[in-house]
């Protein structure tokens, strides 16, 4: 018997998983969450031969969840990870962590039976591996490759909060705010003269430019009736919700907020 266990905040693809599993005796659902807090609980309190993680959880991310497994578990399970996002350097650095196999959800093959498929094929000969997090190393990641990792944690907090994806302003928020989050806490960096001319020179834009689609994006988010989502998403904001904040105040807020999850 495979005992899987499945990290993932879609509540569609949970029971299309939940169906695929449940249609073949060789497998288990034992337990299904969209929270990294829930799922690192559940896993040091039960065995499970199989994780499908998707890296845009709830709450939290897949990426730390995946990190705390490694340093807390004695066992560890088959990793599978999801994600929406693939980025040649984010895969290079994500499978630093030792994952058996990171599946682009974008990929026109994806599905949650060519997941269960792959599962039932590997996680007899993989389940009991051992990883180097055994001899308590730890991965370190460049400094690019860092950046891109809390990019990808920035943007999916963002969408989360109520930003449109399809706007380029929510883009170079969040590569700020993953800028931000790269460096180690305290350092001086100011958003203006430095986090904005990397985000311009990443998409070959202009500072000024840069500066205006990010107002322009919290200015939309601020004008909607549902603006409470953003605001409530992000509690370290101190303002009032009537006031909208300027690009610096909310770029500060979330980089607080990240920092407090996922540290």
């Amino acid at each position: 018997m495979i005992r899987i266990m499945l990290v993932e905040s879609d509540k569609l693809l949970c029971k299309e998983y939940a169906l695929e599993i449940a249609r073949d005796e060789e497998f288990a659902l034992v337990a299904v969450t969209g929270r990294q807090s829930d799922a690192i609980n559940i896993l040091t309190e039960q065995e499970v031969d199989a994780v499908i993680v998707n890296l845009e959880l709830e709450e939290g991310d897949g990426i730390h969840l995946i990190i705390e497994m490694k340093r807390k578990l004695k066992k560890h399970p088959e990793i599978i990870v999801t994600t929406n996002y693939g980025s040649e350097h984010f895969l290079h650095s994500i499978n630093k962590l030792d994952i058996d196999l990171v599946y682009k959800k974008n990929n026109e093959l994806f599905s949650p039976k060519k997941i269960i498929e792959i599962i039932k094929l590997t996680a007899p000969t993989t389940a009991d591996g051992e990883s180097e997090y055994h001899n308590g190393r730890k991965v370190i990641y460049t400094e690019q490759e860092e950046t891109e990792i809390q990019y990808v944690l920035a943007w999916g907090e963002l969408i989360k909060s109520g930003f449109e994806p399809d706007r380029k302003g929510t883009k170079y928020l969040a590569r700020a705010i993953g800028i931000l989050l790269a460096v180690p806490n305290g350092t001086s960096i100011q958003i203006t003269n430095d986090v904005y001319p990397q985000v311009a020179q990443v998409y070959q834009t202009s500072v000024s430019g840069v500066e205006k689609s990010i107002r322009n994006v919290i200015e939309r988010v601020w004008s909607r009736p549902d603006k409470e989502i953003s605001y409530l998403k992000n509690p370290e904001w101190r303002g009032s919700i009537q006031n909208k904040p300027s690009n610096t105040e909310y770029i500060q807020c979330v980089v607080r907020r990240l920092r407090n999850v996922l540290h």
